[in-house]
């Protein structure tokens, strides 16, 4: 009887795991999520650095805009990582970058309604 229960108790592990449907196959391609809905990151390459928009603006987090860096040169597909300065996935060709007073890890994107989005 007891090897009874433990062949069931086997079997059963194995017809679940055997089933499962779940792959850690190398072969995915990983997207750049931040939610569960599956939208993207925006993302900003600029300086050397991969920044990623905060959501806020820079009067929300009351930043003073600072020095005019350069411009956006190309926005890429939305699924893509910018490697290439000033390029964004977000951001379309010639916005202007600044920078944010005092803060070297932050830079400032000016939107077309004249508000400045936070990079970081």
């Amino acid at each position: 009887m007891k090897i009874l229960k433990v062949t069931v108790v086997l079997f059963g592990l194995f017809l679940i795991t055997g089933c499962s449907t779940s792959s850690n196959s190398s072969n995915n391609a990983i997207k750049v999520e931040t939610s569960s809905q599956g939208s993207y990151k925006a993302l900003l390459f600029v300086n050397g650095m991969e920044l990623q928009s905060v959501g806020v603006t820079a009067d929300e987090s009351n930043l003073v805009v600072g020095e005019f860096i350069g411009t956006i040169k190309e926005k890429i597909p939305i699924e893509t990582r910018p490697t290439v300065e000033l390029t964004s996935n977000y951001l379309g060709e010639g916005v202007e970058i600044y920078s944010a007073v005092g803060i070297t890890e932050i830079v400032l994107a000016k939107k077309d309604n004249g508000d400045y989005e936070v990079f970081e």
